[in-house]
């Protein structure tokens, strides 16, 4: 269950970060849009930005994760001196 969390959390954070960001990003770039414009914007961008980011976050976040906890406890049993 832990690795399942690990790989699927990470990107599932994307789907509110995402649009968020975007808009934040769309704020930022083109202050006198409307909201009609931010939005065709965001249902343009937002899906392909999410599938994106998600598979950006899977090595680092997902199977780093993965490695980094696998690799603190075979540090730790040698530490102990277990087999």
């Amino acid at each position: 269950m832990q690795v399942a969390s690990q790989l699927v959390v990470p990107m599932l954070a994307q789907f509110p970060c995402t649009p968020l960001h975007l808009l934040g990003l769309d704020f930022y770039n083109r202050n006198n849009a409307t909201m009609a414009q931010r939005s065709a914007f965001l249902a343009a961008q937002v899906p392909a930005t999410i599938v994106a980011r998600s598979i950006r976050m899977l090595p680092a976040w997902g199977f780093g994760g993965i490695i980094n906890i696998e690799s603190r406890k075979a540090i730790h049993r040698t530490a102990r001196g277990e087999a």
